[in-house]
């Protein structure tokens, strides 16, 4: 093999294991209870981070919204076998999901992202947060994702910060964040009101 070639299959490799980094990282989790937007629509022009933050707030709505059409699956059976399993931990386990839903909120940060337990900047973590709190980054959020899918990648992100909190692991998270954003685009969804989205912070 020429010194030329072997120089070229070399940068080959970094390429491709760059890629296969970012691929991770748009699937939602990495480890130390931090977690990314999944597979986002890059924004053709970036949403002012104040006007995010508004909208990130309101979206907190269609989590809630999310897991009462995901407790209504479960209970009739009609959850898949593969997210069957992570329903019933969120469902049937020892603490209760509408409590922790109606006691902890987002805390909604408009300039900055979040950081997770390693001090690794993510999209939301719930690693170093003030008391029944979890941090979302709007300022992540309105850099990386299309307005019009702020709300539901938003809603999506929190729901994968609750399932974290309620005790299940990261893998189990991010199931829970795709099966979010999957139902989120199917179902009948409010309009978002962000003048009545109340104070998250």
């Amino acid at each position: 093999m020429s010194v030329v070639k072997f120089f070229a299959f070399i940068l080959l490799s970094l390429s491709a294991n760059t890629w296969a980094w970012s691929g991770m990282i748009r699937e939602g989790g990495v480890s130390g209870g931090g977690g990314n937007v999944i597979n986002p629509q890059m924004p053709t022009s970036t949403v002012d981070p104040e006007e995010a933050e508004h909208i990130v707030k309101a979206s907190a709505v269609y989590t809630q919204i999310f897991f009462a059409h995901a407790k209504a699956q479960f209970a009739n059976g009609e959850a898949s076998s593969e997210i069957l399993p992570v329903y019933k931990k969120l469902f049937s386990g020892p603490r209760d999901l509408d409590t922790v839903l109606q006691n902890v909120r987002p805390h909604v940060r408009e300039s900055g992202p979040c950081y997770d337990y390693n001090m690794q900047p993510v999209d939301a973590s719930v690693a170093g947060s003030l008391p029944n709190r979890f941090c979302v980054s709007a300022f992540a959020l309105s850099r990386k994702v299309q307005a019009d899918q702020i709300p539901v990648q938003a809603a999506a992100l929190m729901a994968h910060e609750y399932t974290e909190i309620m005790g299940l692991d990261e893998d189990e998270a991010v199931m829970i964040q795709k099966q979010a954003l999957q139902d989120l685009q199917i179902v009948n969804l409010p309009p978002l009101s962000v003048h009545d989205c109340g104070d998250s912070n």
